[in-house]
């Protein structure tokens, strides 16, 4: 069953990056796609709202992003195997044996600070689901590529 969900998993996402940047490709122009890894993660912590909505603003064609399901089945915008290295869940979850996004539940990330690793102006900057991202790229230019 657990290859069965991912497959799924992947399905929908590969649904949902083909008709956001369907949208998207009527409105570029000739010559290559600008590309926002991670949403614009040189200038914000990357996969959070303000790097997403930083690349919608400076007219990325696409934002490049990553998803990973919680324990409790939420999908959420996170790139790394494990959440030390851009959140404080070390400090919020000192006791836990691991720090995977599948290890806990979308209640328990959406209490992280994903933000002030990056630079103090930050702080305070949470996880984002996948609905999220779609939410705040819908209705612009800019594509999604997951």
């Amino acid at each position: 069953m657990r290859g069965r969900a991912a497959g799924l998993v992947v399905a929908v996402l590969s649904g949902v990056a083909l008709a956001m940047s369907s949208t998207s490709a009527q409105a570029t122009t000739d010559g290559p796609d600008v590309i926002a890894h991670r949403g614009s993660s040189g200038m914000a912590p990357e996969n959070t709202a303000a790097a997403i909505d930083l690349a919608v603003r400076q007219r990325a064609d696409h934002v490049e992003i990553d998803v990973q399901r919680t324990k409790d089945g939420k999908l959420v915008n996170f790139h790394d195997c494990t959440m030390e290295r851009t959140t404080n869940i070390e400090d919020l979850y000192p006791d836990r044996p691991r720090y995977r996004v599948s290890d806990f539940t979308w209640n328990e990330l959406r209490q992280l600070d994903a933000g002030s690793w990056f630079h103090d102006k930050y702080t305070g900057e949470p996880l984002i689901t996948l609905d999220t991202v779609i939410h705040h790229i819908q209705h612009t230019r800019t594509g999604l590529l997951a």
